[in-house]
């Protein structure tokens, strides 16, 4: 969240290790994994994305897995960085106050 906070809006944009994705790509896909686990765990929501999808092999939960994401990163493109900074402080306190809620010896990820 600090490194967020510094970026002026070229550094958003830049590249990063995860091949055609921007640094805001992976701001945006942190943002997806708060709100999928929380909806998941906490809520005891079952994602439709994955319903109906031959999962039983790594190969097709992997690909199943990359399309969910690139489609969340796509959709959430229009956020601003100062509106994504804002949600993932969001879920960042959603997440630890969950977390909090749980025996840490029976957490499953």
């Amino acid at each position: 969240m600090a490194l967020f906070a510094t970026l002026d809006p070229a550094a958003w944009e830049q590249p990063t290790a995860c091949p055609g994705w921007s640094v805001k790509d992976i701001g945006l896909h942190l943002l997806g994994d708060d709100l999928s686990y929380l909806a998941r765990t906490r809520d005891g929501f079952s994602n439709p994305v994955f319903h109906d999808k031959d999962l039983q092999t790594w190969e097709r939960l992997v690909e199943t897995r990359n399309a969910a994401n690139d489609s969340w990163v796509r959709a959430t493109a229009r956020l601003s960085p100062q509106l994504l900074i804002d949600l993932l402080a969001w879920t960042g306190n959603q997440f630890a106050e969950y977390m909090h809620t749980l025996d840490p010896l029976g957490v499953t990820w």
